[in-house]
């Protein structure tokens, strides 16, 4: 007399962890793939269900995690004026070094005289006139140009980023050399 072998409780137990673990990694990979995709209206039906989970461990990522958008980049130029009303400009950010083991100190320095914090601007100023002391500076003023959008179709025209049609400038208050 053949009988089917039955199913002892470990062989049971062992399914069910099985299928647990199953469910579980099939529930983490649906978390995480939702989580950075871009907004739809079928991922805003099943997206609060993850959210707890993702939360919970810190695991939301924006739409960036794929695909970066960087912002878009600004540069620092200082216009000298001579004792005879020339203008001498000088590109700041262009001319640093990114091997240069100050360039995040002068970057992070750039980045507050571009927005005007005190007291940056006028030290910098006093500064680009001792600098360039030869070309006897009774001022200086920096100039913030700021890139535009700049698409592929402008790319493939001809165009570069640092044309003066895709650059914004502001320009700061003057500052007298000391």
């Amino acid at each position: 007399m053949d009988s089917a072998p039955s199913a002892t409780p470990s062989r049971q137990l062992r399914g069910w962890r099985l299928g647990l673990a199953s469910a579980f990694l099939v529930w983490h990979v649906a978390a995480l793939l939702a989580a950075p995709a871009p907004g739809s209206f079928a991922l805003g039906t099943v997206f609060p269900a993850f959210w707890p989970y993702l939360s919970g461990l810190h695991l939301y990522n924006e739409w960036s995690f794929f695909a970066p958008h960087p912002d878009q980049g600004r540069m620092l130029v200082a216009e000298v004026e001579d004792a005879s009303g020339g203008l001498h400009a000088f590109p700041l950010t262009a001319e640093l070094e990114r091997r240069d083991p100050a360039f995040f100190r002068l970057t992070t320095l750039f980045t507050e005289i571009a927005s005007g914090t005190e007291p940056y601007p006028e030290a910098a100023a006093a500064f680009l006139c001792r600098r360039h002391a030869d070309l006897a500076p009774i001022r200086v003023t920096f100039l913030v140009r700021s890139q535009l959008r700049f698409t592929p179709h402008d790319h493939a025209s001809g165009a570069s980023p640092l044309d003066d049609a895709f650059l914004e400038d502001e320009r700061l208050p003057s500052l007298p050399c000391p």
